[in-house]
């Protein structure tokens, strides 16, 4: 301390170095620690930027594919095009390997057509009615057969003679009397067509 001076003054200018001696200790700590802090940063960023990029994988060949025609998967970020898998082209169908398949009648696909079958889809074609007559001594009759139906047409009855008559679709009766005597005429259908019989 020179003479003249007041301890008070020394001790406040003491004071006042140690603060700012500090302040400068502590500055430069923290300035150091934050080079640290971004040398570390760069050289983790370094690191990274020089990691050697992922090596492509190969997938395995398609069985039965052609050469030169496996698939490639690329594992970089992003769409990829890989070259499409070409299907293997089936062989031709051998020519005259064998026998030809027999070839079935052309009646059997649709089951046949049986001897006097009728045409036209298995409908049965309309019955022709027959007409018959006969004439006796009591009079006359009138018959006509469709297929095996049998009708009365007609009963003409001679004078002087009267009729009864029985009818049914497989035969008819007809009687005619007088005081002269009595005849019976019976019909029926043979081969499709009227036959009379008369007693």
């Amino acid at each position: 301390m020179g003479p003249g001076e007041r301890p008070e003054a020394v001790g406040l200018t003491r004071s006042v170095r140690n603060g700012i001696f500090l302040w400068l200790v502590v500055v430069g700590a923290v300035s150091t620690l934050g080079w640290l802090v971004i040398a570390r940063a760069g050289a983790a960023a370094s690191l990274l930027g020089s990691e050697p990029a992922p090596r492509a994988m190969t997938a395995p060949a398609v069985p039965g594919a052609t050469s030169g025609a496996a698939v490639t998967a690329a594992t970089s970020p992003g769409p990829s095009t890989s070259p499409a898998a070409t299907a293997p082209t089936p062989a031709p169908a051998p020519t005259g390997a064998g026998p030809a398949a027999p070839t079935r009648p052309s009646g059997a696909a649709t089951g046949g057509t049986k001897p006097g079958a009728p045409s036209g889809g298995g409908q049965t074609p309309a019955l022709k009615a027959v007409p018959g007559s006969t004439t006796t001594r009591g009079g006359s009759i009138g018959a006509t057969c469709t297929g095996t139906t049998l009708a009365l047409s007609w009963v003409t009855p001679n004078q002087g003679w009267s009729n009864t008559r029985k009818v049914d679709d497989n035969a008819i009766e007809v009687q005619f009397r007088s005081g002269d005597g009595e005849v019976e005429v019976k019909v029926r259908c043979s081969d499709g067509a009227p036959t009379f019989t008369v007693d």
